[in-house]
């Protein structure tokens, strides 16, 4: 069996970051689920805006 790819994280502030946005941290989620590393996810909605 190979072994998986492993990669160091980065951080990153959004808040300072021309091209990242919550929006788009939301967008990637909703994409993909797994990248939180919390197992089988699904998204049902997504954060109420405006309150």
């Amino acid at each position: 069996m190979t072994p998986p790819n492993l990669t160091n994280a980065t951080s990153v502030n959004m808040w300072q970051h021309p091209a990242i946005s919550q929006q788009w941290l939301e967008d990637r989620i909703d994409e993909e689920p797994s990248l939180l590393g919390l197992g089988d996810l699904e998204v049902i909605d997504n954060a109420l805006k405006g309150i």
